[in-house]
């Protein structure tokens, strides 16, 4: 979304919340093709950012549900099985029959692994980041950018609106 002029020379607003909108969307993509491209160099077959985006939902030490990674991804259950589906093939996770409906989702030992070596990339990463752009900026950025998140969390919970 631009800030600038229409064509019509109609003027928009100049919005910090929407330059952090569109800048904090840009890094966090950023982020995720960097690691998977890493994953993939280091040999983890299958790995894209979506599929990396979409593991990043799951708790490593609880059951899974679909219908709860639906609700956190805003998808449909439908998606969410493809996805589990295609990643079961690859061998990173597995589902488990829980006696109803529900099958349990969870990472397998090599999933586990692949989350590990995501870890390690994004530790290597912060380090380099850090080099590069001041030793205390990543603890300074994360807290500033969580308590935006909490706000915003509130307002949409309460119906606060402009």
């Amino acid at each position: 979304m631009s800030t600038r002029f229409t064509n019509r020379g109609m003027p928009m607003a100049d919005s910090q919340s929407l330059q952090l909108a569109l800048i904090s969307s840009r890094v966090g993509e950023k982020l995720i093709v960097f690691t998977a491209n890493q994953l993939i160099y280091r040999g983890f077959e299958g790995v894209t950012p979506s599929s990396l985006s979409f593991l990043s939902y799951l708790d490593c030490d609880t059951d899974n549900h679909a219908s709860e990674l639906a609700r956190k991804l805003n998808v449909s259950r439908q998606m969410v099985a493809k996805t589990v589906k295609e990643l079961c093939q690859w061998g990173y996770l597995e589902q488990l029959d829980s006696g109803g409906v529900r099958k349990k989702i969870r990472f397998t030992s090599k999933g586990e692994d692949l989350m590990s070596a995501a870890r390690d990339v994004l530790l290597a990463l912060d380090e380099k980041l850090e080099h590069t752009l001041g030793d205390n900026l990543l603890q300074t950025v994360n807290p500033m950018l969580t308590n935006i998140n909490n706000a915003l969390e509130t307002m949409t919970s309460t119906g606060d609106i402009v």
